[in-house]
This record gives C-alpha cells, sequence and structure tokens, in this order.
C-alpha cells in the first residue's frame, strides 16, 4: 500500500494535490451547509422571542413558521468550491497556454 502511495506522490504535482484537498473540503463545506438547512426544516422550535433574536444574530437566516432556515454555510462552501473551481480553471489553461 505504501509503495502504491509512493508512485502516486512522485507522479503527481503538489498544485493537483493541493487542489484536490481544496476541492474536498469545499465539497465538505457544501455538505455540512445542506444539513444545516435540513436540520432547520426538520426542527419545529417553541414560538417565543428567542427565535427573532436568533434571526437578527445570524445572516442569511429566516424564520418560516417555527423553523429556522439557515443558508449561511451553503453559501460559504458554494463561493469556496468556486472560487477553487476558478483557480483550478486558471491553472488548467496557463498550463495549455504554455504547452
Amino acid at each position: 500500500m505504501r509503495e502504491h502511495v509512493d508512485r502516486l506522490l512522485a507522479q503527481t504535482s503538489i498544485v493537483t494535490i493541493a487542489l484536490g484537498v481544496a476541492i474536498g473540503w469545499s465539497l465538505f463545506q457544501v455538505a455540512k451547509g445542506v444539513g444545516d438547512l435540513v436540520e432547520g426544516l426538520l426542527t419545529k422550535y417553541p414560538s417565543g422571542s428567542q427565535l427573532s433574536a436568533f434571526q437578527d444574530s445570524q445572516t442569511a437566516t429566516w424564520i418560516v413558521g417555527r423553523r429556522v432556515l439557515t443558508f449561511t454555510t451553503l453559501i460559504t462552501g458554494l463561493v469556496e468550491l468556486a472560487v477553487v473551481l476558478l483557480v483550478a480553471a486558471l491553472i488548467a489553461h496557463r498550463a495549455r497556454r504554455v504547452d
């Protein structure tokens, strides 16, 4: 197993590994954002003033009925993913231009 990993690392550039890690992390953030949104949809909070205080303290958060919809983590993950994919596209374009 170690032999295979060593061979893979020898054939792969550090930029490819870094982009792979960055894409993996941003996909994790997107999944966490979807999880937070689903959790907010499935959790019914008691009525009261605590919900409006929660909404005021969180960005991209809305209260629908007694459910809290928060898009903050999802938006963050999507922005991270877009930036990483943009960087990957720029690197690929630059590599094509050099060849």
